[in-house]
């Protein structure tokens, strides 16, 4: 009867995986823009929605997923590579909003510009981003979104699962007890 206890004590266990359930996972979207900002074409704008959009769980893992609603974003970075014409004599600036929030206002330099976008990201999962030209001419090659999110849709077993599981537990070790004998 002990060893039936602990038997079914180590597939609960099992069964049940709580500690595993809840780990951080790693996300990815990248979008190429390739928008070239001037006088006569002042603004870009785009929208990561990891609702909808198929993301990779990590930079390596090309396996498309999707975050839904009911996962929670841990962290989140907006990155933007921008390149310039390196005209010396001029200098570039743009503004940046998130979810028309500005954000900053910087001097284009070619590059990456590193954003935390964790708050804009924990409600509906969408992010809208735009640059706005102020001075100069430059381009915005690509943007990526990366960071950590929680899965709550781990699948759980039922109760009733369990319920079944222990009885048909002692029904084999007492069939096993009647072979035996």
């Amino acid at each position: 009867m002990k060893r039936i206890i602990v038997v079914f004590g180590l597939l609960t266990l099992l069964v049940f995986p709580q500690a595993h359930a809840f780990a951080a996972l790693s996300f990815y979207d990248g979008q190429v823009i390739g928008e070239w900002l001037n006088a006569s074409n002042p603004i870009v704008s785009w929208t990561f929605d990891l609702n909808n959009d198929y993301i990779r769980a990590g930079i390596l893992d090309f396996t498309p997923r999707e975050i839904g609603l009911e996962d929670d974003i841990l962290s989140a970075k907006l990155e933007i590579s921008l390149y310039d014409d390196l005209d010396i004599c001029q200098q570039e600036w743009a503004k940046v909003y998130v979810d028309q929030v500005y954000q900053s206002k910087f001097e284009v330099d070619a590059g990456l510009k590193i954003f935390d976008v964790t708050s804009y990201l924990t409600t509906d999962h969408m992010l809208n981003v735009k640059i706005e030209r102020v001075s100069g001419d430059f381009g915005v090659f690509q943007s990526s979104l990366f960071g950590c999110y929680q899965d709550n849709n781990v699948p759980v077993p039922e109760p009733a699962s369990m319920l079944l599981l222990g009885p048909a537990l002692i029904g084999l070790a007492g069939l096993k007890r009647r072979c035996g004998k």
